[in-house]
């Protein structure tokens, strides 16, 4: 069974949930990246998966290539960052709203 590469952007407080969910689905995926503004929030979360890389630019992360990004930044960044992943062919999970405003979002 081919096991999904995922990224996160944003490695603060919500970054736990997801680690933890990554873990129960680790049949299924395998953490590749995580971003975070602070590289040491982003090395910390990246450290709980085995060959998981960290940096604090997007841009390191969209070069990896990962299935599908997990969005977990601010609301106002969903926008930019949904759709530099979008454009480097990735598929992209925001955390609620998935930008501030409907014209945004479409």
């Amino acid at each position: 069974m081919k096991k999904y590469r995922v990224g996160i952007i944003g490695c603060g407080r919500i970054s736990v949930v997801y680690a933890k969910a990554f873990e129960e689905l680790s049949d299924f995926v395998e953490v590749c990246f995580a971003v975070d503004k602070q590289l040491e929030r982003a090395e910390k979360f990246a450290a709980q998966f085995e060959g998981c890389r960290a940096g604090d630019k997007l841009e390191d992360m969209l070069e990896v290539k990962p299935d599908v990004v997990h969005v977990c930044t601010p609301h106002f960044l969903h926008k930019q960052h949904a759709i530099a992943c979008l454009k480097a062919g990735c598929h992209v999970l925001t955390e609620k709203p998935i930008a501030l405003s409907l014209e945004d979002a479409q």
